[in-house]
């Protein structure tokens, strides 16, 4: 009777594998099965996760969605640089001297 291998034992020859005592051939072959399923379930996951990113990063400008669902904070800032000088009348200025009516 000719035993199926499981895919992970692949790389293993023929005559070692029979030559391998039993308990560990069913440990080797349970290894294998949970690979598998890591693998499978890995996938899974990065899919999730990338579905997720997509959802966090969706703002107003890169969907339908109205601007008043955008994060707090979000929305451009000013790329005009501040002059550093304080509001109203600058020293040395000349007054303007013009009555108002």
């Amino acid at each position: 009777m000719e035993e199926k291998r499981p895919k992970s034992t692949d790389e293993i020859p023929a005559n070692d594998w029979e030559k391998t005592p039993a308990s560990v051939k069913k440990l080797v072959e349970d290894m294998g099965q949970q690979i598998n399923q890591l693998t499978e379930q890995l996938t899974q996951l990065q899919t999730v996760h990338q579905q997720i990113v997509e959802k966090v990063n969706r703002t107003s400008l890169n969907s339908s969605s109205p601007p008043s669902s955008d994060p707090p904070g979000f929305g451009k800032k000013s790329t005009q640089k501040k002059s550093g000088k304080k509001r109203g009348g600058q020293p040395g200025h000349v007054r303007c001297s013009k009555s108002r009516v």
